[in-house]
This record gives structure tokens, C-alpha cells and sequence, in this order.
């Protein structure tokens, strides 16, 4: 598969999507997918490496992008982050890349209240489900006193906000999730936690185990009580 200039000039931005779960048909998106380029390795393809000003390149290569893979052999990859703040190509993705047995290439995206940036998350597979937990982010965005859970559905890929309540881990981020068919929780472990005092920034281990209970969307930590 290759790409003109003219379909790398129109397509080679990040953006988010106007509905839930809009496909977007972008050939260089795709193209990317294919490749694995960087971003700077497209910038040199395409020859705009002395363009760094005018926003990020779209990349698949990405730091914290999570992975499943489904029964009928598609893969869903959710998210993940492209370079570090510093760099000009830097970009916290929001999109839903699905690679089909085939070949075929969907890409979905959603609007940022719909589902925000998302880096350094866990993605747990239940039925036909992942169900999205924690994440770094933004600075901005981060809530400390708030773990975030989304959950994509596999069938039409749109994505759903869970309300939990509980004893939450907090802003939690590269952490391990695992889902407990028996007690029809999902286990988190490991990972860091960030917070914040006095203005300063605290980046601190996870010592302990949650758990989420997906029929009451009520978080427990250590021994669950059932």
C-alpha cells in the first residue's frame, strides 16, 4: 500500500471523532498501520521534517497502547501515545484501531467527552467487551480522587463511561488487570498511582490489589467480601 502527498497532506493530523464510533476511512492513517512508521519517519517520507510547528504526524507507534485479541482472530488496539511531551509529534490517541484476519484496517474514533486520551490503561476482555481501566493522560486532565473505566463494545465499537463507587485506586496507570470469572470482577494490581500535594506532582507504586465488581460497579480493595 502506498500514499500520495496530496492524501498525506489532507490526512496526516490527529483528530477526534464527531460521533461514537466514527470510522474513519483515512488512507495514510492506514498506511501508518501498515508501516509502523514513526511520525518522523513520515515526515521524511513525505519531505516536511522542517514543518515541526504545525501539529503532530498520526502514528500506530505508541507507548501504553493496549492490545486484544478476539475469538475470530481481529485484534482491537485502544489508544496509547506517540513520542513524550517534549517532542513535536507528541499525541495521546482516543481511537480504536481494529485489525481484521483479512487484512482489513478499521479505524474508529470519538469525540473527547465521549472518550478522552487514553495511555498507559489496562484493556480486559469480558464476553464481547473490553472494559478500558486507568490511564495517565494529560496533566491537566488527571482527577486524583477518580479511576476512570470505559467500556468499548466489540459488536459496533462504541464506547461507554462506567460510574463506579467504592474504594477506587485513584488515577491508576501501568498497572495489571485480570478478570475473575467466578467472582465476575476484573483484579487490578501493581501499576503507579499519581497525586497531587500542595501543587506538587507524586508518583507513587501501587502496593494493592482492587477489584472491580462488574455487576454493581462497586470497587473493593484488598479481600473482597464475597
Amino acid at each position: 500500500m502506498t500514499v500520495s502527498y496530496e492524501t498525506f497532506q489532507r490526512q496526516k493530523y490527529p483528530k477526534f471523532g464527531h460521533y461514537n464510533a466514527e470510522l474513519m476511512n483515512c488512507e495514510f492513517w492506514k498506511y501508518m498501520v501498515e508501516t509502523g512508521y514513526s511520525a518522523w519517519e513520515a515526515r521524511e517520507e513525505f519531505g516536511c521534517t522542517n514543518r515541526l510547528r504545525e501539529g503532530p504526524i498520526w502514528s500506530f507507534q505508541r507507548y501504553g497502547m493496549s492490545s486484544n485479541s478476539l475469538a475470530d482472530g481481529r485484534v482491537i488496539y485502544i489508544g496509547g501515545e506517540h513520542e513524550d511531551g517534549r517532542d513535536p509529534d507528541f499525541c495521546i490517541y482516543n481511537d480504536v484501531i481494529v485489525k481484521c484476519t483479512e487484512g482489513e484496517i478499521n479505524i474508529y474514533t470519538y469525540p473527547i467527552d465521549i472518550f478522552p486520551p487514553t495511555d498507559f490503561h489496562s484493556a480486559t476482555l469480558v464476553d464481547n467487551k473490553i472494559f478500558i481501566v486507568g490511564c495517565l493522560g494529560h496533566l491537566q486532565d488527571r482527577c486524583t480522587q477518580t479511576t476512570r473505566v470505559y467500556c468499548l463494545d466489540c459488536d459496533d465499537f462504541t464506547i461507554e463511561k462506567i460510574e463506579t463507587q467504592g474504594k477506587n485506586p485513584g488515577w491508576i496507570y501501568k498497572h495489571d488487570a485480570e478478570f475473575i470469572p467466578e467472582k465476575n470482577c476484573i483484579k487490578i494490581a501493581k501499576g503507579y498511582i499519581f497525586q497531587l500535594a500542595e501543587g506538587e506532582e507524586i508518583y507513587t507504586e501501587n502496593t494493592d490489589i482492587f477489584w472491580l465488581n462488574l455487576s454493581n460497579r462497586q470497587w473493593f480493595r484488598g479481600e473482597i467480601p464475597f
